[in-house]
């Protein structure tokens, strides 16, 4: 009887324990397209990777990857490609991007990474930056 007690007592003590690290585990966040992210993003040689943000262009409908593109925030005006976006710091969307100084998307720099590999959310871009960076992209993709 005293070992039928015990199990009964360590399935509760178990089930309370699953249930506390239920409770505190994270919410994923719905992610979207258009959403800016921080991610370990590889170089081209796949060497290294090192943190940078990068924007949501496509989720698919499983949820488990995504597709996105690199921004940099190295700007070099002269060498802008008719596929990079420059965004300023003084653009009044500036702020809803969560980024922290002007940068520049890479639309034609595309990767697509687990979701799981998402550190977190900065923030969003604006429906006329979309519309610039889709512009881009189907210059990058060879759709226009």
């Amino acid at each position: 009887m005293a070992a039928t007690i015990s199990c009964t007592m360590l399935l509760r003590a178990f089930t309370v324990l699953m249930m506390e690290r239920q409770s505190k585990r994270k919410p994923e966040a719905v992610l979207e397209r258009g959403d800016i992210v921080l991610i370990p993003f590889p170089f081209t040689d796949l060497t290294t990777e090192k943190l940078r943000p990068a924007v949501i262009i496509s989720v698919d409908p499983q949820r488990i990857d995504v597709i996105i593109a690199f921004i940099s925030s190295v700007v070099s005006p002269g060498e802008l490609s008719e596929t990079d976006y420059l965004l300023h710091q003084d653009n009044p969307d500036f702020v809803k991007t969560g980024l922290k100084k002007t940068s520049t998307f890479r639309m034609r720099k595309l990767l697509t990474i687990e979701r799981s590999r998402i550190i977190r959310r900065l923030g969003r871009v604006s429906p006329a930056i979309q519309k610039e960076l889709d512009i881009r992209l189907r210059q990058a993709v060879g759709l226009q």
